[in-house]
């Protein structure tokens, strides 16, 4: 066997090992994104019902605000776990007396709980999962920013601007799972990622004082 064949047959093995390994982390990756993708949709209920009782309050649909404020059950019974907090009660009263602008503010309180929760899950669970704690950090800034970043924004930019600095350093604080051979890998810092949360909830309740 010739060194010019042997030379050959050592750069086919080693195209093909390359080819293989890349073709397997895409393939991973694209699989934990469709897993992120899903998880934020699945979690982005407390996004969806405001808005969605928004415009049924508009078109004075009481009946399609009793069905919106139904799909809160699971979170309610979470915050009630979380944090002794019973929003249920009083969301019902809202919608049986009518009261839009009271119920507005409790789901604006409810989409502020969603948040804490999510911070909590990912303390509690010391970032040990990379993709769920990104997927709720996701859907915790989502409802700041679709829902509560208006009237920050309007009545305190300070505060804002506190409160998307430290979304964008608990998103560092959650460091790098390595899954992206492109970055490097890092350890995630739950000291830094919980010093970045009471930021963004202490902001966010020095506007939404009611909170």
């Amino acid at each position: 066997m010739s060194p010019k064949f042997i030379k050959i047959m050592i750069m086919i093995i080693v195209s093909v090992t390359f080819s293989f390994f890349k073709n397997g982390v895409m393939a991973q990756g694209s699989a934990d994104m469709m897993h992120r993708r899903h998880h934020i949709e699945k979690e982005g209920v407390s996004v969806k019902v405001f808005k969605n009782t928004l415009i049924a309050v508009r078109e004075n649909n009481w009946g399609k605000v009793e069905e919106e404020i139904g799909r809160l059950r699971n979170n309610l019974a979470e915050y009630r776990t979380f944090f002794s907090v019973d929003l249920e009660t009083s969301l019902n009263e809202a919608v049986k007396a009518k009261r839009a602008k009271s119920l507005l503010k409790l789901l604006a309180q409810e989409v502020f709980f969603s948040m804490k929760s999510q911070f909590k899950v990912i303390v509690d669970s010391e970032i040990s999962d990379h993709l769920d704690s990104e997927a709720r950090l996701k859907k915790a800034e989502d409802g700041y920013r679709d829902i509560l970043s208006g009237n920050i924004k309007r009545k305190n930019p300070d505060a804002h601007s506190r409160v998307e600095a430290a979304f964008l350093d608990a998103r560092v604080a959650l460091g790098n799972s390595g899954i992206n051979p492109l970055m490097p890998q890092s350890p995630p810092d739950l000291k830094r990622f919980k010093e970045a949360s009471a930021v963004i909830e202490k902001e966010v309740r020095s506007v939404y004082s009611y909170f």
